[in-house]
């Protein structure tokens, strides 16, 4: 069964994922958001194309549990050298989470359709979450990175100078 596309269904997100605004220069994040982004347009072309529910299940499920990694690997960062960030940001992901999930069980229940919020749930979280909430949040990880490394740097006594 084919799901008539919106309109500038993907494009977005396929620009996104070969542009830098969501660059964090943490090289893992980025490369996760990477994946995300392309796991995100392949549900979508799933989903408006002319593949079988249990194709698109899969699709999002695949997402669902990245995302579950993409989340654990950003928080323990955060909680390390950003903490005060960590409640928030957290909050923020655990919605994006339950919306994959609840759209899952909605898709098995019905057969032929993701709910349109997921999808504006999704864009919502490429172009806002990452590109905004993220690469602030993660700017302080990455000075307090710099900073754990200047301090190993001098204060080891063995280290010649």
């Amino acid at each position: 069964m084919t799901v008539s596309r919106p309109p500038e269904w993907s494009s977005d997100l396929s620009r996104a994922v070969h542009q830098e605004p969501h660059l964090t220069g943490i090289d893992l994040i980025d490369e996760q958001h990477r994946v995300l982004f392309r796991m995100i347009v392949e549900l979508r072309e799933a989903h408006f194309g002319d593949e079988r529910p249990v194709i698109v299940i899969e699709h999002a499920s695949q997402l669902y549990q990245y995302a579950l990694v993409h989340f654990e690997t950003e928080e323990g960062l955060i909680e390390s050298y950003a903490e005060p960030f960590l409640e928030d940001h957290r909050a923020t992901h655990q919605r994006l989470i339950k919306g994959i999930r609840d759209a899952v069980l909605e898709y098995k229940r019905s057969g032929n359709t993701i709910p349109s919020s997921l999808f504006d749930r999704l864009d919502e979280y490429c172009t806002h979450h990452v590109n905004n909430d993220d690469v602030e949040v993660l700017e302080h990880v990455r000075v307090g990175i710099r900073n754990e490394r200047l301090e190993l740097l001098t204060s080891d006594p063995d280290r010649p100078r």
